[in-house]
């Protein structure tokens, strides 16, 4: 199979540039290996995009599938293996046969080590667990949180949280930049603490509590995991892409280190992980591609 541009990643950065290409009459196709939509179908509560006041994920995608249904925009069902280069463009090899294309998007979002995954943050997720303090900052004004990793992320979540909750638990298990710290230990509502995580407890209504491997518990009811996180997939261990921890570099179109290669959504290199710039990354990416094979 010939096709222009593949798009790999079927979430609201995916669909948007798919959208964007449709109309633009672009021969392309979109691969997902789990369900269409990607995170809007495990958003339990959006508040802050666009048009749509406390919503789901679910909402989203629904206005979303209609109008990708509508155009008539192909979703194929498939994992890819690997992407491998050559003079005549980019071969996608997937499970199930391959793709020849001019360009290729990857789409992907973040993908999260299921081996470093806390003892009941998949449990908790969207009911107290949550990885983006932007998104979700404001259900728990006024509450006891805790902040979970030693990266640049983390810290950043824990600073904008600062002025919305009532306290924030810092817990790392490694040392911090000693700027950081600084930077953290501004706020008095913010205690640091290096202990491991090993469990979130909660119940039918959500996360209660948190137990450490020293053996104490706190109360919280919002846990923000920053462990285990990272952009890149497997399958793009064949082309090398500019990475900056774990997330791929791009420039102001979208566009990689490889000419032809665009990476849009949380799988990229950004200030700010929210629906709204994911959608902004697919539109934009769509008109580089379309210059770039108009140049072809």
């Amino acid at each position: 199979m010939h096709k222009d541009v593949v798009i790999i990643g079927s979430g609201i950065a995916g669909l948007t540039c798919a959208i964007y290409l449709k109309r633009a009459n672009i021969d392309f196709v979109v691969i997902e290996k789990n369900d269409v939509g990607g995170l809007l179908n495990k958003l339990k509560r959006v508040d802050n995009y666009p048009g749509f006041s406390s919503c789901s994920g679910k909402e989203i995608l629904s206005s979303l599938k209609k109008q990708i249904d509508e155009l008539g925009i192909e979703v194929i069902k498939n994992n890819v293996v690997t992407i491998l280069m050559d003079k005549s463009g980019f071969k996608i090899v997937l499970e199930d046969g391959s793709i020849i294309a001019k360009e290729v998007v990857i789409a992907t979002g973040i993908n999260r080590n299921k081996n470093e995954l806390i003892d009941g943050e998949k449990e908790y997720f969207g009911r107290g667990v949550s990885y983006c303090a932007v998104c979700d900052g404001a259900f728990f004004k006024g509450s006891d949180v805790a902040v979970i990793g030693n990266k640049k992320t983390a810290i950043e979540e824990a600073l904008y949280l600062a002025n919305i909750v009532n306290k924030i638990y810092f817990i790392h298990d490694d040392d911090i930049n000693k700027n950081d710290l600084a930077e953290l230990s501004k706020f008095s509502n913010i205690e640091i603490i290096k202990d491991k995580v090993k469990k979130i407890n909660g119940d039918m209504l959500g996360v209660n509590s948190l137990t450490l491997e020293s053996g104490r518990n706190i109360d919280v009811i919002g846990v923000f995991p920053y462990i285990g996180e990272k952009g890149v997939e497997d399958f793009l261990r064949n082309i090398n892409l500019n990475l900056n921890n774990g997330f791929i570099d791009v420039d102001e179109n979208m566009e990689t280190m490889i000419k032809g290669v665009f990476a849009i959504g949380d799988v990229r290199v950004s200030k700010l992980k929210q629906l709204v710039t994911a959608a902004s990354d697919g539109a934009i990416s769509s008109l580089q591609i379309i210059k770039n094979l108009k140049a072809k």
